[in-house]
């Protein structure tokens, strides 16, 4: 089995791996890509020391049944230790619709407060203060 396509990338960061995952293909085809690269074209990395990875779904909607196979392909090989799971998710419109959106200037010494989530389009300079939960 020749595989083209790059549903699975492995990148080496300082202290281990991180395993990025389309979030655009179908889960079956990822999960045999995953497969194929752990026991074919990347097996040396299974025969050294313990590996620290993070896994990074992207905006994939995942099940928890398909989070766990796919995580037990990863803990069959031996050296790979899994440190963290990133699942965002996609942002739904219920999420958006919780957002505020402001348009404006905000001068040094001035305080920008807002008790929900806020989209701030403008200029901002130094000195300002904003507050909000999340601010984009």
């Amino acid at each position: 089995m020749t595989v083209k396509s790059n549903h699975v990338t492995i990148k080496g960061i300082k202290d281990g791996l991180v395993f990025l995952f389309d979030d655009t293909c179908e889960f079956e085809a990822l999960l045999d890509e995953l497969r194929y690269k752990l026991e074919h074209s990347h097996q040396n990395i299974l025969t050294g020391p313990i590996i620290h990875i993070d896994v990074k779904f992207g905006m994939r909607i995942i099940s928890d049944e398909e989070k766990e196979a796919l995580l037990d392909i990863l803990k069959q090989k031996g050296n790979l230790l899994i440190r963290s799971v990133d699942t965002p998710g996609m942002v739904t419109e219920e999420d958006t619709a919780k957002i505020t959106t402001m348009c404006g200037m905000v001068r040094s010494g001035q305080v920008l407060h807002h008790e929900g989530n806020l989209l701030f389009l403008g200029d901002v300079n130094p000195g300002e203060q904003s507050r909000a939960p999340v601010i984009f």
